[in-house]
């Protein structure tokens, strides 16, 4: 049986495109394990569908140094430095002799970098770099404040102690968390390569660009294939710095070489990875849910009974992260612009405060309601209680530009129209099949006027919504898998 390991940086709890990609290899016959990350949401051991995945916990090394410097003892350090003393002259061993006084205790004589090793600090053995600057250059000046501190009285002694040693400890936590990603990184690459060493596998597969170094070093190290997934632009994204931008572009375009197969979520981010890097063009696997069960479409009124909504008033869906670079405040505004519906989110994220708040000061409590994520198994089901969806994202790079996100075929499989910006891959899928309107983001009065675009005409709306259900037979994971299945006969 063949063995194929996949890596993902994030707990695999939620992402419904790694399972859904383990749980069909894991029914084709293949030993499939993930390895994720241990949060505290998860357990470190879990089996599922066919296939285990295994989490590990991150404990990386800049916070283990900040740790121990927080709760080393900095005074005694301080008060621990002192210039050498000398022994005792001849002639005042002759004289304390001869006065019957007893001569103090010497230590035995030894080389001057034995005490120096002796005292070396526990937690700064990983960065013996530093340590040698301070060696060299800041351990004098410190013996120089000392010999000067002597005759400071204590209080400002303290004072001027206390005031250092915060200096000290902002510095080291300014200059490591200049790289806390990399630190993150490499700790997760480490505790990884400690598990495949134990157990190897025939294949490894690299979710997104952040996991593919790993899968890199593997396959140099101990043989193997690598598939690289890539979910995104991941040089373009937001999170990044400039600086952070250009080093993964750079690396990208030297590890994507690495690759035995490369599989992406849509055309437009194949064509670009083409023509950064001048691959073969990508696999596209789109991110596809399973076909819904028509009874399940037909029956469904959980969300409605979940809020108190009645039958005759529209529900506009907004489900999935509550985060940065969507359009979401716009969407809350476009609320005032619309005579019918509720603009309901489903979901959690970063900003789902600051959406409330922002509900409460537009004085639309009664317009726009918000609820918990449902697990994925039950999604489709409340979806399909809506009566539209809503793909609301900015512009702020490719990536976005480019997104096909889960919730634009989620939508597609409940049978719902849809609304979303106005980017290539999004319009392809709904103007394309006629299921809905597209909008500009930036405008509140547009995003309201696409929405009643749809609901206004019942006739018209009836009609986007059988084309989305017809839709539905094309985009679904029974398709796409397929794809998936020949890529990786292909490979073994």
């Amino acid at each position: 049986m063949m063995k194929i390991c996949m890596f993902v940086y994030n707990n695999c709890k939620y992402d419904s495109r790694v399972l859904k990609e383990a749980k069909t290899l894991a029914d084709a016959g293949f030993d499939v394990r993930i390895i994720a990350v241990l949060d505290q949401e998860t357990v470190p051991f879990e089996s599922m569908h066919g296939f285990r995945i295994i989490r590990v916990p991150l404990n990386p090394l800049h916070y283990r140094i900040l740790r121990r410097l927080q709760n080393f003892q900095w005074r005694e350090l301080w008060r621990s430095i002192r210039a050498p003393k000398s022994a005792p002259t001849e002639a005042e061993q002759d004289n304390m002799t001869a006065t019957g006084a007893s001569a103090p205790l010497q230590p035995a004589a030894e080389p001057v970098s034995q005490p120096l090793k002796r005292r070396y600090p526990e937690f700064l053995k990983p960065l013996k770099p530093l340590y040698l600057i301070y060696r060299k250059s800041f351990r004098p000046l410190l013996i120089w404040l000392y010999k000067r501190c002597l005759s400071i009285p204590v209080f400002l002694y303290r004072a001027i102690s206390r005031r250092i040693t915060s200096a000290i400890y902002q510095l080291f936590r300014w200059l490591l968390l200049q790289f806390n990603m990399t630190f993150y990184y490499e700790d997760f690459y480490a505790r990884c390569y400690r598990i495949v060493e134990a157990e190897p596998a025939d294949l490894y597969h690299a979710h997104d660009f952040n996991t593919l170094p790993l899968a890199c070093r593997i396959k140099r190290r101990m043989g193997g294939k690598i598939v690289y997934d890539a979910h995104e632009l991941f040089s373009e994204t937001k999170t990044l710095t400039r600086m952070q931008r250009i080093t993964t572009r750079i690396r990208e375009r030297w590890l994507i070489h690495h690759a035995d197969q490369v599989i992406t979520v849509c055309e437009s981010i194949g064509h670009e990875l083409v023509k950064r890097y001048g691959i073969t063009f990508p696999v596209i696997v789109l991110n596809c849910p399973y076909r819904a069960n028509k009874n399940i479409l037909t029956a469904s009124q959980l969300l409605r009974g979940r809020l108190g909504i009645d039958d005759k008033t529209h529900i506009i869906l907004f489900q999935g992260g509550i985060g940065p670079f969507r359009a979401l405040p716009n969407l809350i505004r476009a609320a005032h612009y619309l005579e019918d519906g509720i603009i309901v989110f489903m979901g959690w994220g970063s900003l789902e405060t600051q959406m409330k708040e922002l509900v409460i000061s537009e004085k639309l409590s009664e317009r726009v309601k918000f609820t918990p994520p449902v697990p994925y198994d039950e999604l489709i089901q409340n979806t399909a209680t809506a009566d539209l969806g809503v793909v609301a994202l900015e512009f702020d790079g490719l990536n976005n530009y480019y997104a096909t996100p889960n919730k634009l075929f989620e939508y597609i499989a409940a049978g719902l129209p849809v609304v979303s910006s106005d980017f290539p891959e999004l319009k392809r899928v709904i103007e394309g099949h006629e299921l809905g309107k597209t909008f500009d983001p930036e405008d509140p009065k547009e995003i309201a006027a696409a929405i009643r675009f749809v609901l206004s005409d019942r006739e018209r709306y009836e009609r986007m919504r059988r084309n989305s259900l017809e839709a539905a037979k094309i985009f679904n994971w029974e398709i796409e898998s397929n794809k998936l299945l020949d890529l990786y006969k292909r490979l073994t």
